[in-house]
This record gives structure tokens, C-alpha cells and sequence, in this order.
């Protein structure tokens, strides 16, 4: 795939702008009036092409209606629009991505979003921000996207006091696109903090999004910036907070919540974009920024999510060489049958829902037996793709669970039981899975408050006092993700790779089932109603 020309799009970083400097009169105007002089209007057009949440989505997936003539999503297919839409106009184009290219497929993930970047290298990006996946295989795994990058990785509110080299994160460029000066910031959702493992702990930090934005802005506007874009990696909402609390941000780049913006969201004169998730869009927008007198006003005249389809784009070759180089190492692991399904089993949506699912119930059930465990807790956000109806392979499982785990067993009093509940429903991890309980919850009721009842098995409720064993896995056992009441266990025990764990059981059972059963209930009004 031929790398768009950049003679024009260079890289200029802080510090690398000197500004013009300003023509005076050389002799006074006899008619003050004459000193006001009218400049013509300029309109210039920008194009951002752009995704998000790619999550090591390397290959296509399947069909997932009738109607559809081919395959989803798959870099080759997506490399493929990418050129078509940068040969349309070269001169005027950012390819942007706004984070979280890491975890979600087997090959990506074993080779730690290497030919993620590889792909991205061939695709001619220009920027991408951190996402808070970059990090799930620890700091040297961003570092060395960083490094393989051929574009910048950018995060502004990423603190790295690390001792060693640096990691090559930035936090902005300013690029020149035809006439105008581009500045790029990136912002990663402080939750990030929370979800580092104990180790990167100690010495990085994503800090307030918000105030950096509020430092960073005025900044690159000093630095001769006529458009600014943010490419955010925290989620709609806090995009649309961030675009009402800061001014002379253009445009919002986002992603982390995983939205198909089909049309822009406009927010005090900000216009918010955003691609879904996993390839299945490139997203395009054009911009029409206009310069009038000195002032700048950027506008959004056309947007669309571009439907990446394997009838609708061929796959581009110098990717598929890629992809194949990576694949071919895992294949004898990965293809290897292990069970059958007799329907599919799909993942919900953990962004948005927090009823159980059968999925859920069947690797939680999994997880429970082979740690020998009275009760499993996880987080459904833990679980990154469906089982399929028909052969269930290795492969599959490690789409399921992308995460390197070690699953673990610990003592702990029923009350702590009750408050981990409460912390992973209330705090950054948005929801649970569980296996050997029965939860009934309040959605609507203060964070703090959402745990109604908690029961066994056999009916009883969950006693405070009483000593259970819990398993769970070692990110969650470590106190990760403000989930702090598990470091109140005791007798913690390893109980073996996570992943290996859950092929076991699936070879183990031959014919896969799970059903819904009520363990996890949101009560809402029916709770209310029953005071």
C-alpha cells in the first residue's frame, strides 16, 4: 500500500513554529478610518478520516445479517478505504485514531498490537491518542508501540516518572494541512489511573482531563494553531462535558465508548465525532475552516461512518502480508477444535448493560469449578467477543478473554464480599459477572447504594461475618480498578492461567450450553415499589 506523500504534512512539535512577524506602514494613514483594512475571506477544507477502539480487530469478522453480502470490519478491508478516501485528496487529509488498537484479538494480542501498528504504518495515520488498553500488557507494551509508530502516540494528562528512557508520548503535534496549521491533542480518560496494573502503578498516572485541556489549548493557539483537535479517548459523555467547559476546541476526535455518531454531536461550538468500534466504520468528516480578518471558524459540512465491507472494498495486500506474517505463528495453538456450540453465545455490550447474560454464567460457572471456589466474581468487560454456534476452537477463547490473567482463590467475610459488589458496580468497572450467588441491584440508587440483596445458592443470604472463598483473577485481586476490598482477603492462592483454565473446562464438557438464571438482577422499580 503506497504511504501518502508528507512532504506537506510534516510534524512540528512544540517549539517548532516561528511565528511571522508582522508588517507595519511605513508611514501613517491620513484618514484613521483608512486603517481598517478588510482581508478577503479564505475558505479552506480539511477532511479527517477516522477510527477508534480497533482493539486488535486484525481480521474480519463474519456475516451478522443476511442481507450482508460479506465479511465486516478486518484491516485489509479497512486499509483498502483509508487509500481510496486519502487519494481523493491528499493535501487536505488527517487520518486520526483516537485509541484503545490494543486487546481484543488473538494475534494482536499475543504479539502486543505490533501488527496493529504495522497495519497503521502501511495506512499512512497521521496521529493516535492513548487508549486505557494500550496499557493492559503493562508500560513497555505502549512503549514499544511508541516506538514502532511512524505516527505520533499522544497523551497530554499521561504522567510518566518511570526511571529509565523515556516513552516517545507526546502530548500534541501541529501539522500543516494545505494552508492551515492543525494542532492534535490527545486525552486519555483518567479511569486509566485506576486500571493500571501494580507495578506501572507507582510511577505513571492520567491526571484531569479537563485542566490539561485548559493549559494545552491556549497553548498551541500561541504556537500558531488555526484549528485544534482533540483526539479523546474517554467516552461521548465526557467529550461532550470537556467541549462545554473548554473553549476553541474544533473538533473532538473520540472514542472509549464505542458510539456510532452517525452525525456529529455539536456542543458549544464543538463539533464530536466518533467511528464505533472494531473497524466496522471509517469514519470521514469534512471541515470547512474559514479566515476572516484574523479569526478563525471551523464547520462541519459533511460526515458519514463509512461501512467497511469485504464486497465493497478488496483487501489490500501489503496488510494481508501482515496479518498472515503473525498469523501463521499462532495457528497450530489456535486452531486446534476443542468443543462444540449449539448456539451462539453472544457478548453484551458492558458499556451499557448490567443484567447477566449467558456467556457470562457459562465462563463464571467455568471459572468457579476449575478454581474450586465457593463464589466467582469478574467483570463482563472481561469478555471481548461471542461463541459462535458450530466448532468452538482455542482461538475462540482467547478472542473471549484477550486479558493475560491468573486466576486466583482468597478468603473473605461475606461484608467484603458485599462491598467488592458495590465497588465494581459503582466505580470505573461498570457492572459484574458471578458465579455461586444471586444479586439483585438498584441502578438508579446512589453509587454506594446500588447492592440490594446479596443471596446463595440455596436461598440464604450472604452473611457478613461468615468466611466465604472467592475466586477471581489477579488484576481484581491485586485491588485494580477501585475494586479495594479485595486486598481485605486472606489466604490468597494461584490457581493457574485464567484463559488455559476456561479451554480446559469448554474440551472438557465437548457440547457447550448456558443459560439465563436470575443471578443478577436490576430490581429498579419493582424495588421501590415492593417500600
Amino acid at each position: 500500500m503506497r504511504i501518502p506523500d508528507r512532504k506537506n504534512n510534516m510534524d512540528m512539535i512544540k517549539g517548532g513554529f516561528t511565528r511571522p512577524i508582522k508588517k507595519h506602514a511605513e508611514k501613517p494613514l491620513d484618514d484613521p478610518q483608512d486603517s481598517v483594512v478588510s482581508t478577503p475571506v479564505e475558505h479552506h477544507k480539511i477532511n479527517i478520516l477516522y477510527t477508534n477502539d480497533l482493539h486488535g480487530k486484525i481480521e474480519a469478522s463474519g456475516k451478522e445479517t443476511p442481507t450482508l453480502k460479506d465479511d465486516i470490519g478486518g484491516l485489509a478491508n479497512l486499509g483498502t478505504a483509508i487509500k481510496q478516501e486519502q487519494d481523493k485528496d491528499p493535501g487536505h487529509t488527517l487520518t486520526l485514531d483516537a485509541g484503545d488498537i490494543s486487546t481484543g484479538g488473538p494475534v494482536s494480542d499475543y504479539f502486543k498490537a505490533i501488527p496493529m501498528v504495522e497495519a497503521m504504518n502501511l495506512m499512512g495515520y497521521d496521529a493516535m491518542t492513548v487508549g486505557n488498553h494500550e496499557l493492559d500488557a503493562g508500560r513497555i507494551a505502549l512503549k514499544n508501540i511508541a516506538d514502532k509508530a511512524n505516527f505520533p502516540v499522544l497523551s497530554a494528562n499521561l504522567i510518566d516518572s518511570t526511571p529509565g528512557k523515556p516513552m516517545k508520548i507526546k502530548p500534541y503535534v501541529l501539522k500543516q494541512v494545505g494552508d492551515i496549521k492543525v494542532g492534535i491533542l490527545g486525552l486519555t480518560t483518567p479511569e486509566a489511573t485506576s486500571l493500571l496494573n501494580k507495578e506501572d502503578k507507582k510511577n505513571m498516572q492520567f491526571t484531569c482531563a479537563v485542566d490539561t485541556a485548559r493549559k494545552m489549548v491556549p497553548e498551541m493557539k500561541e504556537e500558531g494553531a488555526d484549528m485544534i483537535i482533540v483526539l479523546s479517548h474517554m467516552g461521548v459523555e465526557s467529550d461532550k462535558e470537556l467541549a462545554g467547559k473548554i473553549d476553541g476546541i474544533d473538533v473532538i476526535v473520540g472514542g472509549h465508548s464505542h458510539t456510532e455518531l452517525h452525525d456529529p454531536v455539536e456542543v458549544a461550538g464543538t463539533t464530536i465525532i466518533q467511528a464505533g468500534t472494531q473497524g466496522k466504520y471509517l469514519g470521514k468528516t469534512e471541515f470547512d475552516v474559514v479566515k476572516e480578518n484574523g479569526k478563525t471558524n471551523v464547520k462541519a459540512v459533511n460526515s458519514q461512518l463509512i461501512p467497511i465491507r469485504g464486497d465493497k472494498f478488496k483487501a489490500d495486500k501489503s496488510i494481508e502480508k501482515i496479518i498472515k506474517k503473525y498469523s501463521d505463528q499462532l495457528a497450530p495453538i489456535m486452531d486446534r477444535v476443542i468443543a462444540k456450540s449449539p448456539t451462539t453465545l453472544s457478548q453484551r455490550d458492558y458499556h451499557e448493560y448490567m443484567e447477566e447474560s449467558a456467556l457470562g454464567n457459562l465462563v463464571t460457572d467455568a471459572l468457579r469449578e476449575k478454581a474450586g471456589s465457593d463464589i466467582f466474581i469478574m467483570s463482563p468487560s472481561s469478555l471481548r467477543d461471542n461463541i459462535k454456534q458450530g466448532d468452538v476452537k482455542v482461538g475462540d477463547i482467547y478472542k473471549l478473554l484477550p486479558f493475560d490473567r491468573k486466576l486466583t482463590t482468597q478468603d473473605m467475610k461475606g461484608e467484603d464480599i458485599r462491598n467488592v459488589l458495590e465497588e465494581m458496580i459503582s466505580g470505573p468497572i461498570h457492572g459484574i459477572a458471578v458465579s455461586g450467588m444471586k444479586v439483585a441491584v438498584d441502578l438508579d440508587r446512589p453509587a454506594g447504594e446500588k447492592v440490594i440483596t446479596v443471596r446463595m445458592p440455596d436461598g440464604k443470604p450472604l452473611d457478613p461475618d461468615k468466611t466465604y472463598n472467592v475466586g477471581t483473577y489477579d488484576w481484581f485481586a491485586d485491588g485494580n480498578g477501585n475494586v479495594h476490598s479485595f486486598k481485605k482477603a486472606t489466604n490468597r492462592v494461584d490457581a493457574g492461567d485464567m484463559r488455559e483454565a476456561l479451554v480446559q473446562s469448554v474440551e472438557e464438557e465437548e457440547v457447550i450450553c448456558s443459560a439465563l438464571d436470575g443471578r443478577i438482577e436490576d430490581v429498579g422499580n419493582d424495588f421501590m415499589d415492593s417500600l
